[in-house]
């Protein structure tokens, strides 16, 4: 199964999409240094934390990803077919910045009882898969 990972690129550089462009240009807070992720193209990457990559399992859902709005604010993204280590399905994300509580739960509790013990969360948006690597092989054009 094909893979695709949407990233934020900034000064030649690919992050994970929710880092703000001015944080790499200015200097990532240090409270915020464990959630930056930094892709490089046919390099494996982990989280720097216990944590999980996001990825899609269509190309379908990355255009309905960006669809949805996010291409502005976020500014410029770049799309990549990737390799993957244990893609799962993920069925929520984390709006909070207690991430690693999240994380934590995630590995102890149903999906389903995330919801219900305070957490700021969503549903993931259609197609989202987790991974512990990934691996950008080759840029796509939407």
């Amino acid at each position: 199964m094909k893979y695709y990972k949407v990233v934020k690129t900034v000064k030649n550089r690919h992050y994970s999409v929710n880092v703000c462009s001015g944080d790499v240009i200015y200097g990532i807070p240090e409270r915020l240094k464990y959630r930056v992720v930094e892709y490089k193209l046919n390099e494996w990457t982990r989280p720097s934390y216990d944590s999980k990559l996001f990825i899609f399992n269509d190309l379908k859902f990355v255009e309905m990803f960006v669809d949805i709005g996010l291409k502005e604010p976020l500014g410029p993204l770049a799309f990549y077919e990737c390799e993957v280590v244990n893609p799962t399905k993920c069925y929520w994300v984390s709006l909070t910045t207690s991430i690693r509580e999240f994380w934590r739960l995630c590995e102890t509790r149903s999906a389903s009882a995330i919801v219900h013990i305070g957490l700021n969360t969503r549903k993931a948006p259609m197609g989202t898969f987790t991974a512990d690597a990934v691996k950008l092989t080759r840029k796509i054009e939407l």
